[in-house]
């Protein structure tokens, strides 16, 4: 067998790879985040990103995993919904103290600016929380306007 016949084989290969395994889990990832912004009024939401980058709330330690998923800013707050694990993070406008850019989170980076935002968590304490998201600038001026008006 020749090296070109190598190569074809090889890429063949990783094409069939990424059309079994790649697609259909964008494509699962497209209806789950669809279902999680159906659940919201679409005139309360500000700004959504479907592939938000958690990095992890400061209250539960250093040792959490970074997960994606669909982050929400509606008017009474901000929501993400990870995809793997589920689980849910709800910040609600009244527990939020502030919000800024930082560029890592809990000793974790993408070498890119973050988002944090500053809050009261569940049991009356300080928290903060992490997520890389693309246009950054408006979501900290969205967050800012909704704090400017609590």
């Amino acid at each position: 067998m020749s090296i070109f016949h190598i190569i074809i084989i090889a890429v063949l290969t990783i094409f069939l790879l990424f059309a079994l395994f790649i697609i259909p889990l964008i494509i699962l990832l497209n209806r789950r985040s669809q279902t999680i912004l159906e659940k919201y009024d679409p005139a309360s939401i500000i700004l959504s990103y479907k592939l938000a980058n958690c990095f992890g709330q400061e209250s539960k330690g250093l040792i959490q995993m970074r997960g994606n998923g669909v982050l929400v800013l509606t008017k009474a707050g901000l929501h993400f919904h990870q995809y793997i694990p589920s689980r849910e993070i709800a910040i609600p406008i009244h527990s939020m103290i502030s919000v800024d850019q930082v560029k890592s989170h809990l000793r974790k980076t993408v070498m890119r600016p973050l988002l944090r935002v500053s809050y009261t968590n569940t049991e009356g304490q300080p928290d903060r929380c992490a997520w890389y998201v693309t246009q950054l600038d408006q979501w900290i001026s969205g967050i800012q306007s909704l704090l400017s008006g609590k």
